[in-house]
């Protein structure tokens, strides 16, 4: 009786239509997910959000995040080299989405709007959505959040870094000009063959002005966070 049931239970298998896996649906419908996660973007205000160069990104996250999906959810694949192109990808994308004028939170959002739009579409035309593959979809996602909040963090410290070495780099140049001309008016006047009031006079005083103006917009600058200054000079380069 076992044996029967067994052979009519896969005779139904047999008998039912064929449904497409998760990963198919967001190949099938790639165009569908970018217009959705774009409209979610949107709501959000996030910069640039019709940017085709955008929608390319996001074309490019869903296909790579679809053959993570396939390779994760393959009984013989395995699990620590399913999900490398699509971190590669993702590191990639934290890079552009710094660049773009994204938030960090913003690139969080991001992740999780392009998960959310998979997990909405797939339920949709396909309401029996195996559980196992929406699990294996938020583990993919996951895995490329981090390896893009990651590469974000990184760059951003380094464009910090380098901000700061530049803006160093500019007051010490500053100084030593005023400091050279300054000294030089210094030992003409030292030697006493011209008077205070003269030229040397003159250049020295505002030399010294200068100094001081300088110092205080540098103790000025230093009162505002690295985060304003930088966001500052991403919104000038764009």
């Amino acid at each position: 009786m076992s044996e029967l049931i067994n052979n009519g239970a896969g005779f139904q298998g047999w008998l039912r239509p064929h449904l497409p896996r998760l990963h198919e649906l967001m190949k099938a419908h790639c165009s569908e997910l970018v217009a959705r996660v774009q409209k979610k973007l949107a709501a959000r205000a996030v910069p640039g959000v019709d940017d085709e160069e955008l929608g390319q990104t996001i074309a490019h996250l869903v296909e790579q995040l679809a053959a993570a999906l396939d390779r994760v959810t393959r009984p013989t694949q395995s699990s620590s080299s399913a999900t490398d192109d699509l971190t590669q990808s993702a590191t990639q994308q934290g890079c552009q989405l710094l660049h773009k004028g994204f938030s960090l939170a913003q690139v969080v959002h991001y992740f999780g709007d392009v998960s959310t739009a998979v997990a909405e579409l797939a339920v949709e035309l396909q309401p029996a959505v195996e559980p196992h593959e929406l699990y294996a979809l938020n583990m993919c996602a996951k895995e490329a959040l981090a390896a893009a909040v990651s590469e974000y963090g990184r760059l951003q410290e380094q464009l910090h870094w380098d901000a700061e070495v530049q803006r160093l780099g500019g007051l010490a140049h500053e100084l030593r000009n005023l400091l050279t001309s300054a000294t030089l008016a210094y030992d003409v006047l030292k030697n006493g063959h011209v008077g205070i009031d003269g030229s040397a006079g003159m250049i020295l005083g505002r030399s010294l002005k200068s100094l001081r103006g300088l110092i205080d917009r540098s103790l000025s600058e230093a009162c505002v966070p690295p985060s304003s200054r930088e966001s500052s000079r991403l919104s000038r380069a764009h």
